[in-house]
């Protein structure tokens, strides 16, 4: 990336790009500035820089449009919503912010709908709730929570359905940090699934080939490069080939 970036967010538009967003530098603090990676020429641009600067923010795309929640900015956890508009090559706010205000949470879109996971709020340190955006009628509504609470941690659609694993949790720990839970739109219910080989936070879930993947992060207080898969099928996870390096806080998308 020409700009250096932790704590920022990564889609794919299917489009043989990829979208970096916002995050923190040390040297200019939290950042609204994005840029794209052109995966056939192998090089970076920058595109039109978002409405707010902000770290510890998601981002997913519905329809091809990118959307990023939440975040953190100069002591501030936001509630707002930004979606880009690639043909102006421009920013805007979504006209209803979250319910609750997030950082650190996830983001994941599945179907027409966005939901904001989890994270940490102003008040609130690892959160339970979870909110639904419709994309048809622009409104947020609660849905069921979480089992546990969860800041730092992965979450992926896979198949219709929504995972979220890992992270910190209720004691400011990590000591839940293998534990998974699967939820169903149409019965807005959870479900435990198989817990992870390893403790992480700060990692990323991603989904590839109708399975998910956890990637690095911190297992406890140390960095990891290890990578384990998880098979619905089997409702089991096993270690796949590491990451060239150990990594945490990073941004991961499958394009």
């Amino acid at each position: 990336m020409s700009t250096k970036r932790i704590a920022f967010a990564l889609v794919s538009n299917r489009d043989s790009k990829l979208y970096a967003m916002g995050g923190y530098n040390p040297l200019s603090r939290e950042l609204y500035t994005t840029e794209t990676y052109d995966i056939e020429t192998n090089t970076w641009t920058t595109f039109a820089p978002m409405k707010l600067k902000i770290k510890q923010l998601d981002a997913a795309v519905i329809r091809h449009t990118m959307f990023v929640c939440g975040g953190f900015y100069d002591g501030d956890t936001y509630k707002q919503c930004q979606y880009y508009l690639a043909g102006k090559d421009e920013w805007q706010l979504i006209k209803d912010s979250m319910i609750t205000e997030r950082r650190e949470l996830a983001l994941v879109a599945n179907d027409d709908y966005l939901y904001a996971i989890g994270g940490n709020s102003q008040v609130v340190a690892n959160e339970t709730t979870m909110e639904r955006w419709d994309l048809l009628n622009n409104g947020w509504t609660q849905v069921e929570k979480l089992t546990s609470p969860r800041s730092a941690f992965g979450a992926s659609s896979l198949l219709g359905k929504i995972y979220v694993c890992g992270g910190w949790g209720l004691q400011g720990d990590s000591s839940d940090g293998k534990s998974c839970d699967r939820y169903d739109p149409e019965t807005d219910e959870w479900q435990p699934i198989a817990p992870m080989l390893s403790k992480r936070r700060a990692f990323k879930l991603v989904t590839l080939d109708d399975k998910l993947y956890a990637l690095g992060g911190f297992m406890d207080h140390e960095l990891t490069n290890t990578v384990e898969v998880y098979d619905y099928e089997l409702n089991q996870w096993q270690y796949t080939k590491p990451l060239p390096e150990k990594l945490a806080d990073f941004a991961a998308t499958v394009a």
